[in-house]
C-alpha cells in the first residue's frame, strides 16, 4: 500500500507553506518598521527636550550679579526672533560670562548652538525652527526689542520645531504648524513639504528672574 504524497498534495502543501511564511514575514517587516519609526521619534524628542531644558536653565541666569554694586551691567546684548545673547556675573569668580543661542546649519543639519564666552557647542540636532518672543516689563511682546528696551525683557517664549533625522513610515507627518506670535502680528505659520519626515512643535515661557 502506497502511503506517500501525490504531486498535487505536495503542491498544495507548498502553497499553504508559502502563504504562511509570507504572512509571518509581512508581520515581521511591519513590526521592524514600527520599531524604527519609534526609535526615530524618541531620538527627536530627546533632542528638543535637551535643547529646551538648556535654554530654560541658562535664560534664568540672564542679568545675574550677586553684588548690588558692580563694575558690570549684565543683561541682554542681542535679542532677535531667532537668536539671543546675554551676560551674567559668575558667582565665585566675578567674571562676566557671555551666553548666546543660535540656530546653525552645518552639512545640511540644523542645530541649536550655545556659545559661552566664545566657545560654541551644539545642544540639539535636527531642529527646523528656533524662535523667541520677548515680553517686556510693560507687558507687551515682540520678536525684536529695540536696543533701549533690552533691559526691559522679563520673560521669553521659546518655540522649537524639531524633526526626525529621516523619513518615517506608517506615522502621521503634519506639514503645517501654527506658531505663537507677538502682539504686533496676527499669525505665524510654517509649512513644510510632504517629505515623510515627522515634525513636532514645542513651546514654553521662561522667566528672566534676574532682569
Amino acid at each position: 500500500m502506497n502511503t506517500g504524497l501525490t504531486l498535487l498534495e505536495l503542491l498544495i502543501a507548498l502553497v499553504i507553506g508559502s502563504v504562511v511564511i509570507s504572512a509571518v514575514y509581512a508581520v515581521y517587516i511591519s513590526q521592524l518598521h514600527s520599531v524604527n519609526t519609534q526609535d526615530k521619534i524618541v531620538a527627536m524628542r530627546q533632542n528638543w527636550r535637551a535643547g529646551h531644558y538648556v535654554l530654560g536653565r541658562e535664560l534664568m541666569k540672564a542679568g545675574y550679579c550677586s553684588d548690588i554694586v558692580s563694575e558690570f551691567q549684565p543683561g541682554f546684548t542681542r535679542a532677535t526672533k531667532g537668536a539671543l545673547t546675554f551676560t551674567y556675573v559668575e558667582e565665585g569668580t566675578d567674571n562676566l560670562v557671555s551666553v548666546a543661542f543660535d540656530l546653525v546649519a552645518d552639512d545640511g543639519v540644523k542645530r541649536i548652538v550655545r556659545t559661552v564666552s566664545g566657545v560654541a557647542a551644539p545642544i540639539a540636532d535636527d531642529i527646523e525652527t528656533l524662535q523667541f518672543i520677548y515680553e517686556l516689563k510693560s507687558g507687551s511682546t515682540t520678536w525684536a526689542p529695540e536696543a533701549k528696551h533690552l533691559n526691559d525683557i522679563r520673560s521669553i517664549r521659546v518655540t522649537i520645531v524639531a524633526r526626525t533625522e529621516s523619513s518615517v513610515e506608517g506615522y502621521p507627518t503634519p506639514t503645517a504648524f501654527a506658531l505663537p506670535f507677538p502682539d504686533d502680528h496676527t499669525e505665524n505659520t510654517l509649512n513644510f513639504s510632504s517629505d515623510g519626515v515627522y515634525r513636532q512643535l514645542v513651546t514654553g515661557v521662561f522667566n528672566c528672574r534676574n532682569m
